[in-house]
């Protein structure tokens, strides 16, 4: 029976003969890897998302956005592109490929390198090397597809569902473990399914790193602390507590530090001018203490997000920028509000006022990636559980771990003096843990999927592409749209994604 690689138009032999100058010619037809270094530059080649953008669109679909008419330069076409994702278009999709806009395919380049990954899983007992390198491949291999796997099923699937499991039996994704499959599409897995393979995959990675030692790694390279973080992601999704706080901890046990902001941000008061220092003290840039693994680039929002002219379209905006509500939320002396974001300016009477554009959370040059992972997710994870746990026990040591956790983050993002937060009541403080969590992680993909899991809760969008003409679309709560389309070219080519 024909085999066919799960990778869309893609075949196996287009995969390895990208990769063709370390590969050797096994026969005439076919090449193959032939070593453990030739499968290491294969997966660095083709299981790394690296600088490649996975949902650039996703920030559009949460109330951390809003949307102005703009005729000002360029503005339209930022509209033209936005539009279908800002106002949850059923083919969103189709409609961001009508207008050429990048990154569109998100399910297609996620499988993509999920079967890089298992085709370097599939060759490893095929190279010659030594076991160590071959172990220490695989838990790198095993450690991307979970997290590929884990941003499926968090987009194209409901969300896992803590409070009655036997609704996790609803559709996910197609789990796809092998990188050749047979005749047949492969059908969708159920959400338990997929977690459960998730958190097996992880779990093996880690006792693959764990039994072959300290590894030398890069910011781009998944390690140990990536998979204990992606562990504590997981679990957090699942609602399992003391998993959570297990790998939070071990996280934070390991790489403890938090950049603080203040170092990097001055005022001049003579003009009255903030000023951060994005070059040095940007928490995803390549040196940063915090970061774990890096992905992404500069620029990958450009599509939606583009200043205005202060000086051509005087008094125009922005056709998107970053909700008026988001923004109001970060108080006076919380540096986040300079170091996370790029602005813009209105004038307001005589003087400009400077508002928030779009998120940017690393210097823009070759070296920094934009999203990933940071340690100050192991804290917040680490403090929402614990605030859960005083919520449901009314234990005062739950209490101040949850304030000791969230302190520690907030200290690293105000200016001096930090008055620490003291919070009593029990769902004060969980609501204090999820802001923290909108504040901090904006823009990097997390707030879409925090509203999945917290309820989907009701949203509301204006918009409007002609001057005059404002539309308002309401997300309704538990809306089939906090579920994303399949792309149509994608149940074109497998009708079993339709059942």
């Amino acid at each position: 029976m024909k085999n066919i690689i799960f990778l869309g138009a893609l075949s196996i032999a287009l995969l390895l003969t990208a990769c063709s100058d370390f590969l050797t010619e096994s026969s005439q037809d076919e090449v193959r890897p032939s070593t453990t270094t030739d499968l290491e530059e294969l997966l660095l080649g083709e299981g790394y998302a690296s600088r490649t953008p996975i949902f650039p669109y996703l920030e559009l679909l949460t109330d951390n956005v809003e949307s102005n008419y703009s005729d000002a330069t360029g503005q339209e076409t930022m509209l033209l592109g936005g539009g279908p994702v800002f106002t949850w278009a059923e083919d969103m999709f189709e409609q961001l490929q009508k207008n050429n806009v990048p990154w569109y395919n998100s399910w297609q380049n996620l499988y993509h390198w999920i079967n890089g990954c298992n085709v370097v899983i599939d060759q490893l007992p095929l190279v010659t090397g030594s076991e160590q390198a071959k172990e220490r491949i695989k838990a790198e291999a095993l450690s991307l597809r979970s997290f590929y796997y884990f941003m499926l099923v968090n987009a194209y699937a409901p969300p896992y569902n803590t409070e009655n499991t036997e609704a996790n039996a609803a559709p996910g994704v197609p789990l796809v473990l092998k990188s050749t499959v047979k005749d047949e599409f492969p059908k969708r897995s159920s959400v338990a399914e997929v977690y459960e393979q998730i958190i097996k995959d992880l779990l093996e990675a880690r006792n693959l790193f764990a039994k072959n030692g300290p590894i030398t790694h890069n910011v781009y390279t998944v390690s140990p602390l990536f998979v204990d973080m992606l562990l504590a992601r997981v679990y957090l999704y699942e609602g399992k507590w003391d998993e959570v706080i297990k790998y939070s901890s071990s996280v934070i046990e390991r790489k403890p530090t938090l950049l603080k902001l203040r170092q990097f941000y001055s005022y001049d008061d003579w003009q009255g001018i903030v000023m951060y220092d994005i070059s040095k003290g940007g928490v995803y840039n390549s040196g940063s203490p915090e970061l774990i693994w890096g992905y992404s680039v500069n620029g990958e929002y450009s599509a939606y997000f583009m200043g205005v002219n202060f000086y051509i379209d005087p008094g125009k905006l922005p056709a998107f920028t970053v909700s008026k509500e988001l923004e109001n939320k970060y108080a006076s002396n919380d540096i986040r509000r300079e170091a996370y974001y790029n602005a813009y300016l209105v004038m307001n009477g005589f003087f400009p006022e400077k508002h928030l554009l779009v998120g940017r959370k690393s210097d823009n040059v070759i070296q920094n990636p934009t999203k990933g992972m940071r340690v100050a997710e192991a804290y917040l994870n680490r403090a929402e559980v614990y605030a859960r746990k005083y919520l449901l026990t009314k234990d005062e040591e739950m209490r101040r771990l949850a304030l000791n956790d969230l302190n520690t983050l907030r200290e690293a993002r105000f200016t001096d003096p930090y008055v620490k937060l003291d919070i009593m009541d029990g769902e004060e403080l969980l609501k204090a843990c999820l802001d923290e969590r909108r504040l901090e992680f904006s823009f990097e993909d997390h707030r879409w999927f925090d509203l999945r899991r917290l309820g989907m809760p009701a949203l509301q969008h204006t918009f409007s592409i002609v001057k005059g003409q404002v539309q308002t679309v309401r997300l309704e709560k538990n809306s089939s749209k906090y579920v994303l389309p399949i792309p149509r070219e994608v149940r074109e080519r497998n009708p079993e994604l339709d059942k």
